[in-house]
């Protein structure tokens, strides 16, 4: 059968061969070739190439009219194609044999290969078949070389044309073939009949409205259903289309969706009528109802296509109707013509050379001159914009961060959790003080370390200060930290790094230990018995070192995590792989992490500890690094003393005080303790770290339940001989309360710090606290220590607390410590330190003879008396001299008092690197929440 391809139609042009389609596909259809048969008259169209979908180039030359036709494309098929090679392979013969010129030859080969063949006989024939057409030599003779030829081998003159004839091309059905017929025999006087028969096309869709069940559809009909177009898909009657979202089945098929349906938003509704040209406004505030807007198009103001931000807008032209951007000459020019007339009294601003009018003020001003209130201005817009704020010849800090202090940079920092330098100031002492980073909130060192069993401070061994922590290598012999929710480090950067010092080898002891189980997943340090560093969590090695540790000197170790990896480090050498570590770090919380031992007191370290740093929130040193040559502090005296409220935006002095004793363990509610009346309580010299004038305790209360009163508390030096609870009658001093109370009722879980009071504790003695419970009933609140650190005695008879000698004492468990927890000193009753609060250095464009202080004190000081409860002084040659400003009140608003002062600098040697520095002098509260200093010719 044959195969025709009839979709479009094709444009031909009298006298050419080009072909081009419309609407077709050629190359998507896959027609390699074929003939070309038109609805009109003209001749047959052999393609000899297809270009394209729509492009193609015939053999022949088209014939007929130039026109757009209806075509048919009888494709060429391998059939097809072979019957015309033989059939042109036959004809060629044919001629050949009529015109004489078909011969037999005996080699047929490239022409290049003829002399190949020079020898042969008489009549040998040589086909060279690489020319077209094909060339025939014949030797003429035996002599070598004589060929005859070339002929021309199989070709013959052209015969006739054929008569060829078109009939008119019939359309036929729908759906059917194309056809063609070819009658006569080509011979003159027999013409070729072609008669051409193409379908007609398919019809496309027909829409048949609404769909019903009782009608007959064919394929392409379209009907309404559900608010949704459908088109059949074939003959069908009763099969009504899908439900959507289903698109089709096997009758329909969906050719447009139904919409959603309208929510109502948008039907605006108008007035009844309106005038021409006026623009519309909404009459209510529901967006769907408008009014005639009373104002025409051609009376609104229009302005330009794009304009400076915060540019003045003018009129543009003398219509009232265009606006524009004034230049800034435009705009100045109005402002002094509208401007108010403005007077100027320099009575107040007191600038220098007395000028008499605005102008000359300005000029003043400009020229550096500096007024009074020009510091305050400063001061006020650095409030305004939280940022240090520059001013003609100086600056303002409204301290919302504290980029403009010149703050500590020696190690300890905020990210500085605990600091432990383990520094005396004598061997043997077993508290030790914490130098962590103390903020606003925290007027104390900030973390307690209670030592248990053996531990101590020594000199034997010291990598920085003199001193170090000594482990002897016995169980217990530790160092518990507080529980603190700051040691847990969670998912975020920490870095941990200390030195250590070995005694033995091959043993198991470990450094640090943040556990609470041996499955926590919480940090664990250590040396194991191969002498290699571990870093332990979750019950689990996750790394292994692989250098030996040294033994019998210091070595630096450090363990640090960034960005979800933790690495180890020996000596700064990173040791073992990276950790991928993604755990969330938890801590003991009662008595984590602990120094030197295990969480449940094993593994003790035997040898020294030194120069311990935990730092949260931070990597510090990530890569190989040299270990510190230094111990870790402030890095400078500047604001050594402050402390700073990153809420409040203030500083603030410490409070004057230190830690003498720290013995906070684990509170245990006791009931076996009820029926006591006095209670002796005897601390080991061993906890006294320092000696300070000035001492207060601490009592707490038990954790739940009812708390047993406490009534004259005594403290004294342990007496030289007698019962282990005797006092040093000499030494006897009562202990006050809530300001001079002799007791006090207890509050649950509660701290009671009692007033401070004049006693020199004797760091070579033993101290005594007792006290007398005056009911029978209640609870202490009691924590464990190591044997021998503190002891406790009771007496159920008696209440007897300020009795030298008393007698028939009864003591309790070993290592039990009843109620007290420490002991803190100070050398002053003054209740706040000496605060020193330096600023930056910033640079003057000469060396000024005038400087001026700017100082204000937050709502919450004392009351203060300027230069003599503090003082303001400025620099000029970047700290190194200063000069007191005379400072004095100028505003108070609300609580916030602002004072100013100013200085001559002639005194100071020559400099350009300005600073200012804020002193509390006599011990008050004062709370600085903002600073200044302005330089020049005041």
């Amino acid at each position: 059968m044959a195969d025709y391809y009839i979709t479009g139609s094709v444009q031909l042009t009298n006298g050419s061969k080009a072909v081009t389609g419309i609407d077709t596909a050629w190359a998507i259809a896959q027609v390699a070739g074929g003939t070309i048969f038109v609805q009109g008259e003209g001749n047959p169209l052999p393609l000899a190439s297809i270009e394209g979908d729509t492009a193609a180039t015939a053999a022949l030359e088209w014939t007929g009219a130039t026109g757009t036709y209806a075509y048919a494309l009888l494709r060429a098929t391998a059939f097809s194609e072979q019957l015309e090679t033989n059939s042109n392979i036959l004809s060629r013969l044919l001629v050949a044999m009529e015109a004489g010129t078909l011969y037999r030859y005996d080699v047929a080969a490239e022409t290049a290969d003829l002399a190949t063949y020079d020898e042969r006989p008489a009549g040998f024939a040589f086909l060279a078949i690489d020319v077209n057409p094909a060339a025939l030599y014949i030797k003429a003779s035996a002599t070598s070389g004589d060929w005859a030829g070339p002929f021309s081998y199989g070709t013959g003159p052209a015969g006739p044309a054929p008569e060829i004839d078109f009939e008119p091309v019939v359309t036929g059905a729908p759906g059917t073939n194309a056809e063609m017929e070819v009658t006569g025999s080509g011979e003159p006087g027999d013409p070729y009949q072609i008669t051409f028969t193409i379908p007609a096309g398919e019809i496309g869709v027909n829409f048949r409205g609404a769909y019903s069940g009782a009608t007959a559809y064919v394929i392409r009909d379209m009907v309404l259903n559900n608010g949704s177009s459908w088109i059949a898909l074939q003959a069908t009657t009763g099969n009504a289309p899908p439900i959507l979202p289903a698109t089709a089945n096997a009758y329909w098929q969906l050719a447009a969706a139904k919409g959603t349906d309208g929510t109502g938003t948008g039907d605006v509704l108008g007035p009844g009528g309106a005038t021409v040209g006026r623009v519309a406004a909404f009459s209510s505030n529901t967006g769907k109802a408008i009014d005639d807007g009373g104002k025409l198009v051609a009376d609104l103001v229009t302005g330009p296509g794009a304009s400076t931000d915060g540019a003045l807008a003018g009129y543009d032209g003398a219509t009232g109707k265009v606006l524009k951007a004034l230049t800034n000459a435009q705009a100045k020019n109005w402002l002094a013509i509208a401007g108010a007339d403005v007077t100027f009294n320099n009575a107040v601003a007191q600038l220098p050379d007395s000028p008499a009018t605005l102008q000359t003020a300005i000029e003043v001003l400009a020229a550096n001159a500096g007024g009074k209130n020009d510091a305050a201005f400063a001061l006020a817009l650095a409030d305004l914009t939280g940022s240090i704020q520059g001013m003609n010849g100086g600056f303002a800090d409204s301290y919302r961060n504290t980029a403009g202090i010149n703050l500590p940079n020696g190690g300890i920092d905020q990210y500085t959790v605990s600091m432990l330098h383990f520094d005396g100031p004598l061997t043997g002492k077993k508290s030790i003080t914490d130098s962590g980073y103390e903020d606003y909130a925290s007027g104390s060192p900030k973390h307690s370390w209670t030592p248990q069993g053996t531990f101590q401070v020594s000199d034997a061994q010291s990598r920085f200060g003199g001193f170090s922590a000594a482990f002897d290598g016995v169980n217990n012999c530790r160092l518990m930290g507080d529980g603190s929710d700051d040691f847990a480090l969670g998912t975020g950067d920490f870095d941990m790094e200390g030195w250590a010092y070995r005694n033995v080898a091959g043993v198991a002891h470990y450094i640090l230990d943040f556990r609470t189980a041996a499955t926590s997943a919480a940090p664990l340090l250590y040396v194991s018995a191969a002498n290699v560093m571990l870093y332990y969590v979750s019950a689990a090695t996750r790394i292994t070192g692989t250098t030996t540790v040294p033994l019998s000197t210091w070595f630096h170790w450090r363990v640090v995590r960034q960005a979800g990896v933790t690495k180890m480090f020996l000596n700064g050498v990173q040791e073992g792989a990276n950790y991928v570590d993604a755990n969330s770090y938890v801590v003991h919380n009662t008595n984590g992490p602990t120094i030197g031992g295990g969480f449940d007191a094993t593994f003790s370290w035997n040898g020294y500890l030194d120069e311990i740093r935990i730092s949260k929130g931070i990597a510090r040193n990530f890569e190989p690094f040299t270990p510190p040559v230094a111990p870790y502090g402030n890095g400078t005296t500047s604001t050594k003393l402050a402390l700073y409220d990153s809420t409040g935006f203030q500083w603030y002095p410490r409070e004057l005080k230190t830690q003498l004793a720290q013995v906070k363990g684990t509170r245990i509610n006791s009931a076996a303790v009820a029926t006591i009346y006095t209670l002796r309580t005897v601390i080991s010299a061993a906890l006294l770290r320092l000696s300070t004038p000035y001492i207060r305790i601490c009592i707490a209360g038990a954790a739940t339940g009812v708390q047993k009163p406490i009534a004259n508390v005594f403290i004294g030096q342990k007496a030289a001989a007698g019962n282990a609870w005797d006092m040093d009658p000499a030494t006897i001093t009562r202990v006050t309360w809530n300001g001079g109370s002799n007791g006090f009722q207890p509050l649950a879980a509660t701290d009671h710090w009692s007033d401070w009071i004049a006693f020199t504790p004797d760091l070579a003695r033993d101290l005594v606290v007792s006290l007398d419970c005056p009911v029978t009933s209640g609870l202490f609140s009691q924590t464990a220590q190591g044997v021998g650190m503190v002891n406790a005695y009771s007496k159920t008879t008696a209440q007897e607390a300020g009795v030298a000698a008393p007698v028939t004492y009864t003591a309790l468990a070993a290592g039990t410590f009843l109620a007290f927890l420490g002991i803190e000193g100070k050398t002053d009753l003054k209740t706040y330190d000496d605060m020193v609060l330096e600023s930056i250095a910033v640079a003057s464009t000469s060396s000024p003879a005038k400087g001026r202080v700017l100082i204000e004190t937050g709502v919450g000081s004392d009351t203060l008396v300027p230069n003599t409860d503090f003082v303001g002084e400025i620099s000029r040659d970047n700290g190194a001299t200063w000069t007191a400003a005379a400072v004095a009140l100028i505003s108070d608003v609300g609580g916030h008092k602002l004072y100013q002062g100013d200085a001559s600098l002639a005194s100071q040697p020559s400099g350009m690197n300005m600073k200012y520095r804020i002193r509390n002098l006599t011990g008050k509260k004062t709370i600085v929440s903002a600073g200044g200093a302005q330089w020049g010719n005041f």
